[in-house]
């Protein structure tokens, strides 16, 4: 755990496989894509004030098939290669 160039942030590894999670910190942000961010398309550029009443810590790197094994459920994942992502889960489950 320590900060960086971006934020604080924790990193563990399971395995060889290593996990980051950001520090959201509480405040206001504008979510979205400027209209004109290449790549960005227009449900992207829906931008609106928001307030994080909280701070928490978000994953800033995919849920693997190892991360998701490590906790007490059944990788639902049709491919089993630990690095990979898991799939057939939802946002929610992830």
């Amino acid at each position: 755990m320590g900060p960086d160039r971006y934020r604080v942030h924790v990193q563990f590894a399971i395995g060889n496989d290593i996990q980051w999670l950001r520090w959201i910190p509480l405040g206001r942000l504008l979510p979205g894509s400027p209209k004109d961010e290449p790549g960005s398309d227009a449900g992207e550029q829906l931008r609106h004030e928001a307030t994080v009443e909280d701070g928490f810590l978000l994953f800033a790197t995919p849920a693997t098939q190892v991360l998701y094994e490590a906790a007490p459920d059944e990788s639902p994942s049709r491919f089993e290669v630990q690095k990979k992502m898991v799939q057939q889960i939802s946002w929610r489950a992830a």
